[in-house]
């Protein structure tokens, strides 16, 4: 699951995602509101979402509550490079990661890892 993120780092995680064949992007919010319904709507086990968003602290609390099982994976954008942060169970800085290290990083979240 994508949410609030720029087009452009959403179709690059979304492509790399799916050159993968293990793995899907099952949906995208577009605004942070309706995540946790969309969450529950496509069973989502990671949710990839823009950091610095009004509202994502709110929608990821009710999406944690509602899901435990799902991890929260956040993307910051700095100077035309992005940074993944693992939200979930503790903020874990991932580093600046080429899109097949972020598809890993993804990968280990949905199996219960943080590392890339």
């Amino acid at each position: 699951m994508l949410a609030d993120l720029t087009q452009l780092v959403a179709d690059m995680i979304e492509r790399s995602i799916e050159s993968a064949d293990d793995m899907v992007v099952v949906g995208r919010a577009r605004s942070l509101t309706a995540l946790p319904e969309i969450v529950s709507s496509t069973a989502a086990d990671v949710v990839v979402a823009g950091l610095g968003a009004p509202g994502l602290e709110s929608a990821c609390r009710e999406v944690l509550f509602e899901h435990p099982h799902a991890m929260v994976l956040g993307v910051v954008e700095d100077l035309g490079r992005t940074y993944l942060y693992l939200l979930r169970p503790e903020e874990i800085d991932l580093g600046e990661l080429s899109p097949g290290e972020m598809v890993q990083a993804i990968r280990n979240t949905a199996l219960g890892s943080a590392a890339p």
